[in-house]
Formats: structure tokens, C-alpha cells, sequence
């Protein structure tokens, strides 16, 4: 198990500083094309279960959960995220749609909280960057940020 002190040190050339973190869902616009889609079309169940982890993230507080549901479409801009899909057979895209897609699953505050594709889930993360602040805290975000750093490193060797 690695501390924040050893990635810290280990990746802090490949951390992206930046003044401010971008809005998460700005990142999600930069990185793809999406469309929304009816947040009904998720099982109850499901919704309630997001709900649950967003209530229990301690970052959240007070605010209004505020879901959304986005069909990533597919161009030029998302064809990594379409080729991991289909290069793992995922099949994860069954419940809501008729071919595979990949999806996201949204909160205002929070940024994406489900994806069917890990790629896009680790560079929505990644292009938000880290600031000075996350650095000297050595908070949540930075560990969750490195470790994603740490695995995209252990896939490519």
C-alpha cells in the first residue's frame, strides 16, 4: 500500500497544477460530446444507491443532490472510451441502450459519479488537476488523484 508521501513524490512530474480545479462537468464537456438523457430511464434502486454514496461523501455537506444522465457520443472525441468498451465486452450499457454506449452518471457538485468506462472516469479526474492547496493538505482528492496516476503507470507497462 503506497502513502500520499511516496506518490506524491514518485509522480510529481505528471501532475497537472493548476490555479483552480476546473468545474467537473466542464472537464466532461472537454474531454467528450454528450446527451443528456432521461434520469428515469435508471432503476429506482440504482438512484438510490448513488444517492446514498454522494449523501456519505464528507466533501458534500448541505447541498441538493442533482443527478444527471449522459449518453457519451461517439466521434472522434470519444472513440478511446468506445474502443475500451468494446474491447472488454462490456455489456454494461444494456439496461438503456440498444447498442453499446458508453454513459455517465453526473452530480452538480461532485463531478461524474458512474461511468462504464474507466479510461473516461481517470481522465476527467486527471485534466482537473491538482492545486497547491491539495498539496499542502495532502487531502482526499490528491491521494484519489495519484492513485490514479499510479494505475494508468501500471497499465501501460
Amino acid at each position: 500500500m503506497y502513502t500520499i508521501e511516496f506518490l506524491l513524490e514518485k509522480y510529481r512530474n505528471k501532475i497537472i497544477m493548476v490555479d483552480h480545479k476546473k468545474n467537473p462537468f466542464d472537464v466532461l464537456k472537454d474531454l467528450v460530446d454528450i446527451k443528456e438523457i432521461d434520469l428515469n430511464l435508471l432503476h429506482p434502486v440504482q438512484l438510490e444507491l448513488i444517492e446514498q454514496n454522494v449523501n456519505n461523501t464528507k466533501r458534500y455537506g448541505d447541498t441538493p443532490i442533482k443527478l444527471h444522465f449522459y449518453e457519451i457520443l461517439k466521434n472522434i472525441k470519444s472513440e478511446a472510451y468506445y474502443n475500451e468498451i468494446e474491447n472488454t465486452q462490456s455489456m454494461s450499457h444494456i439496461p438503456y441502450f440498444n447498442e453499446p454506449t458508453v454513459f455517465v452518471i453526473h452530480e452538480d457538485y461532485l463531478g461524474l459519479q458512474e461511468t462504464n468506462s474507466n479510461s473516461l472516469y481517470r481522465d476527467c479526474i486527471i485534466s482537473r488537476g491538482v492545486t497547491q492547496k491539495d498539496i499542502e493538505e495532502k487531502n482526499d482528492y490528491l491521494f484519489n488523484y495519484l492513485s490514479y496516476i499510479s494505475a494508468w503507470e501500471e497499465e501501460t507497462i
